[in-house]
C-alpha cells in the first residue's frame, strides 16, 4: 500500500475491533491536519497485529481525501536506520506531479 490511495469504502463484513485508544489518536490527529496542523504519526508493531487496518479504519471514519505513506521494515533491514521512514518518503517523492513546481528565480 504505499504511497496508495486507500479503498473508498471500508470491506464488507470485516467490523473493526478494538484498538479505540489508537483510533481515537489518529482521528485526533487528522482533525488536526485538516486544521493546517499537521504531524507525522508512527505506527509500529509485530507483523499482522493491524497496523495497516488501524490506518485504515481511521481514514475511512475522516471521510477526508488522504494519501497514506507506508514504509516497511523486514526483519533481514532491521540494522539499516530509519528505513521505514526513507521507504515512505520515496514512494510519497514517486506520486508528486513535479510540473506543479516552478524553480525559484536564478535556480535552473
Amino acid at each position: 500500500m504505499d504511497a496508495a490511495r486507500l479503498p473508498l469504502q471500508p470491506p464488507a463484513g470485516a467490523p473493526f475491533v478494538g484498538r479505540t485508544a489508537d483510533l481515537g489518536e489518529l482521528t485526533a490527529r487528522l482533525a488536526h491536519a485538516q486544521a493546517g496542523r499537521g504531524a507525522m504519526v508512527l505506527v509500529e508493531g509485530e507483523s499482522g497485529i493491524g497496523k495497516t487496518r488501524l490506518l485504515q479504519e481511521a481514514w475511512w471514519q475522516s471521510g477526508q481525501a488522504l494519501t497514506l505513506l507506508s514504509g516497511h521494515s523486514r526483519e533481514f533491514e532491521g540494522m539499516v536506520p530509519f528505513h521505514p521512514l526513507v521507504d515512505a518518503l520515496r514512494s510519497g517523492l514517486a506520486m508528486v506531479n513535479w510540473a506543479w513546481f516552478t524553480p525559484p528565480p536564478g535556480c535552473n
